[in-house]
């Protein structure tokens, strides 16, 4: 029989009523809540199974969609450097190439600057006021030479650059410019941009009469110049396949006729910059001109810097750290200005603090301001150089020879 408070909870007390007969009644509720309880465990089945499917379509969905993703990243990647291969041959093959001839070396005669050249570089310009004021200190300093290192308007519009210089200095031949085309004058999605700015170069370079340059003009080019040997190298992967071996073919021609050298180039390496910007052109380039005595000029990092004496750029292996800095075959010095109008940016801690660096200004510091740097050949083996912001503080000093 059935005792009350044994087995009280429903499902002992119908299997007491199923033990004990209980009357037809509590039966019928007995098999009503059986087959309740039934179909709840059979939804409840259901939905679970319905579940699972619902998350197995969702998986193979889900591996469907990525893996054609991953395939169009694939095909979008391709295609991106076939285009950047095609866009960028096309530039390099816009550019006009100058049909002039550097002089090169000559057993019996010596190449060398007159006594007062003053010769000015700069990079990273714009087209604001800035820019214009770091162009009234080129006036003020009374240059004779300006070497404008890349980036020149940041806006595609050549046309405005060259009115901008135009209506600094005009078209008397009292000063000459020189152009080195930087990542934003040579883009690849505007091929035909980097062949305007280097007609401009060349209209630049055919005012100054006695200079010699062969090459394409901007970007690949070797001009000798008043006692001034210099290569002009554009941005890297534009006309400049195996640049280092071209550079030293080009030194190597010019013998010891040219003491002066000076290699002209817009990006650089992460370790020979202050900021962000990574490695661009090679260690090659860099070594190639160190090899053959020259100076190295940068822009791109959009602040000033200048190393000590190197005798190894790769490794920044310092030979001098004093203020007079010999140029000679296997020592080579860099001076970065990239401070023409644009913008100034901070420093890293980190790689500011490097052995290499002698000098630098930045944002954030005391003097930070636009400015130019600045040789002067005091003797025809000896020039005094100088960086200069256009508030007329000086920030650094130095002497190169020769």
């Amino acid at each position: 029989m059935f005792e009350p408070g044994i087995g009280t909870d429903p499902v002992s007390f119908l299997a007491l009523c199923v033990v004990n007969d209980f009357p037809p009644m509590l039966r019928k509720e007995r098999v009503s809540f059986v087959v309740g309880r039934e179909r709840t465990q059979e939804k409840a089945l259901f939905s679970a199974r319905r579940q699972a499917r619902l998350e197995q379509w969702y998986n193979i969905t889900q591996g469907i969609l990525f893996g054609a993703v991953l395939l169009s990243m694939v095909i979008i990647a391709g295609a991106v450097v076939s285009l950047v291969a095609a866009l960028g041959s096309d530039a390099c093959d816009s550019l006009p190439e100058y049909e002039g001839h550097a002089t090169r070396g000559h057993t019996n005669r010596t190449f060398l600057p007159p006594i007062g050249l003053k010769i000015a570089f700069l990079a990273d310009q714009g087209l604001g006021k800035p820019a214009r004021s770091v162009l009234d200190l080129v006036g003020r300093e009374s240059a004779d030479m300006v070497f404008y290192v890349g980036d020149l308007d940041y806006k595609r519009s050549p046309g405005k650059w060259q009115r901008m210089i135009l209506d600094r200095f005009g078209t008397s031949p009292s000063i000459e410019h020189f152009m080195v085309l930087g990542n934003h004058d040579v883009e690849i999605f505007a091929p035909s941009l980097g062949a305007k700015y280097a007609r401009i170069a060349q209209s630049f370079h055919e005012r100054a009469s006695s200079c010699c340059c062969e090459g394409r003009i901007g970007a690949k080019a070797l001009c000798t110049y008043k006692g001034l040997a210099f290569l002009q190298i554009g941005k890297p992967a534009v006309c400049n396949n195996d640049v280092s071996s071209w550079v030293r073919d080009q030194f190597e021609s010019l013998g010891d006729s040219w003491p002066w050298k000076i290699c002209l180039f817009h990006m650089q390496m992460h370790l020979m910059q202050m900021g962000g910007k990574r490695d661009n052109t090679g260690w090659g380039l860099f070594e190639a001109c160190r090899e053959a005595g020259a100076l190295v000029v940068n822009g791109h990092d959009h602040r000033y810097a200048r190393t000590h004496l190197l005798s190894d750029y790769q490794h920044g292996t310092v030979a001098n750290s004093s203020s007079v800095l010999h140029l000679e075959p296997g020592r080579s010095v860099l001076i970065l200005s990239a401070l023409g109008g644009n913008s100034i940016r901070r420093a890293s801690s980190h790689l500011r603090s490097e052995p290499w660096w002698a000098a630098s200004l930045s944002a954030g510091d005391p003097n930070e301001q636009f400015g130019a740097c600045f040789c002067r050949f005091e003797g025809s083996r000896r020039a005094n150089c100088y960086f200069k912001t256009t508030d007329d503080i000086v920030i650094d000093q130095f002497v190169l020879t020769v």
